[in-house]
């Protein structure tokens, strides 16, 4: 005589599935994260760091509001992309939101930028000296300082 199986509960079932579920996003994850520079590039790669999975949308961490603009524009491209990448899931929407980046430099942690010469000091006076208007004045006289000091630096 054959024993009856005992019953299953649905519970059971459904927290069983929803475990391995949990557990194929993150190794899906993993493996978005170990392709992700190839996929995206370098210029992208160190801007940006791919978060979560949730029903089929990557979550991913970008550092300023114009890469999450520009990313925006990008993102059929990447998905397809990542989508060729991957072995099992496949991803429905990216959604790129402003959040932590590891590796990422800070504004604050950059090298200061070198005085700005007392050559191109009195060139951006001069060039700005015809503006009347003197926070226009201040923004062309901020911003040709700035735009100096990043060129001597590289030099």
């Amino acid at each position: 005589m054959r024993k009856k199986a005992k019953p299953t509960n649905i519970g059971d079932i459904f927290s069983g599935l929803f475990k391995d579920m949990q557990a194929e996003s993150h190794l899906e994850l993993g493996s978005i994260q170990k392709s992700w520079q190839q996929v995206v590039g370098d210029k992208i790669a160190c801007r940006t760091s791919p978060a979560t999975i949730r029903k089929g949308v990557l979550f991913v961490n970008v550092t300023s509001s114009m890469w999450v603009q520009e990313l925006h524009f990008l993102r059929g491209a990447i998905l397809e992309k990542l989508n060729a990448t991957l072995k099992q899931t496949k991803l429905t929407d990216i959604r790129f939101s402003i959040g932590t980046v590891p590796g990422a430099q800070h504004p604050s942690d950059r090298e200061p930028l070198p005085e700005l010469s007392q050559e191109n000091s009195s060139m951006v006076a001069k060039e700005s000296s015809a503006i009347k208007d003197h926070e226009l004045r201040d923004s062309f006289q901020s911003f040709m300082s700035t735009y100096l000091k990043n060129k001597q630096k590289k030099n």
